[in-house]
């Protein structure tokens, strides 16, 4: 589904807080945030541990409502959760009884989809992750990456609007983790979905996004956005590759020096 031409932004944060109580004392997570992603963007938000990173997905993904401003997908007040914004957390979460076939197609039975469409959108998605042939696998036989795979497998075969992935690959070893940055950013430049993502890597920030937003420690504020390119060199270029290059490392060490404070 497109953005409306009327909407120029198909998730805007406007002077968004987020304020909860803890042992009675009152919490600011996040503070004045304003974000605006357009359709297609690939946004990475960086920033230290309990800035408020997955309290701004919670808020657009519809599980959490702001305490002040406004949260807005395509123009309109995010109420709830919807399956135009998938979400991918850092543990799968998949259905241990069921298949890798059936856990992917879960959704799709919930909304009722025809059964003839739901088979090409599976089997598409299944060659895609490059697991149909371990389709008939439960959970518990497949690796960590594997299990990722079949998440964002399950996500993407909804046709979601945007894409919300939470430290998706943090659990995973580096290698595991570099090919699935590598699947990520293939799906991408193949489907232009719009994607945010969380992350503590900054490598992956880099690597991955359009945008990387910084956040500073909490209450989370946005320190600063960086425009990235490195994520459109998806065919000639990967993340060993990338990361030498002095682009590379000087804005690693901005950005750096923007969390640490250095």
């Amino acid at each position: 589904m497109k953005t409306s031409k009327k909407n120029k932004y198909i998730i805007s944060l406007k002077n968004v807080d987020l304020t909860y109580k803890s042992n009675n004392t009152k919490v600011d997570a996040i503070n004045d945030i304003n974000i605006d992603i357009k359709e297609g963007e690939f946004i990475c938000i960086l920033g230290p541990s309990g800035c408020g990173k997955s309290t701004l997905m919670k808020i657009m993904a519809g599980f959490m409502n702001p305490s002040r401003g406004k949260a807005l997908v395509d123009g309109n007040k995010i109420n709830g959760a919807d399956h135009d914004r998938g979400v991918v957390f850092q543990q799968p979460a998949l259905y241990p009884w069921l298949s890798v076939e059936d856990n992917v197609k879960f959704g799709l039975r919930m909304r009722r989809i025809p059964k003839k469409e739901a088979e090409q959108r599976i089997n598409f998605f299944l060659d895609r992750i490059g697991l149909d042939e371990f389709r008939k696998l439960k959970p518990y036989e497949l690796s960590g990456g594997m299990k990722q795979r079949v998440a964002i497998a399950r996500v993407l075969v909804n046709d979601p609007k945007v894409l919300l992935m939470d430290e998706p690959f943090g659990a995973l070893d580096a290698l595991t983790r570099e090919q699935m940055q590598n699947l990520l950013r293939h799906i991408w430049n193949e489907n232009k979905k719009t994607v945010l993502f969380i992350t503590h890597d900054i490598d992956e920030a880099l690597y991955l996004g359009t945008k990387v937003i910084v956040m500073s420690k909490r209450p989370g504020r946005i320190i600063k956005e960086f425009n990235i390119k490195f994520t459109n060199y998806e065919n000639t270029k990967n993340l060993s590759d990338i990361k030498y290059s002095e682009e590379f490392k000087n804005l690693h060490n901005d950005i750096l020096d923007l969390i640490t404070g250095r």
